[in-house]
């Protein structure tokens, strides 16, 4: 699975354990609701900003939430902060 693709499956997840909208995750994430859009419609993100954004989902996943599979959790990049 390629990282757009994983990024597009567990915000998906993520958005559905947190009952939060894709534009509300993108704000939270990226500083903009319309990121993730943008990402599910082709655009690119560099390897910074997806390991960012999987660490802060990792960090705010709920406990009765089950991660996916065949995505694996990231370690903890310290000092790494999520932007657009």
């Amino acid at each position: 699975m390629k990282a757009r693709e994983a990024l597009i499956e567990i915000t998906g997840r993520y958005c559905a354990a947190k009952k939060l909208s894709r534009s509300r995750v993108s704000t939270i994430l990226f500083g903009s609701g319309k990121r993730l859009d943008a990402i599910v419609s082709g655009a690119d993100l560099n390897t910074k900003t997806y390991e960012a954004a999987l660490t802060k989902m990792d960090a705010e996943w709920p406990s009765d939430a089950v991660w996916p599979e065949n995505i694996m959790r990231p370690p903890n990049f310290v000092g790494t902060e999520v932007s657009a």
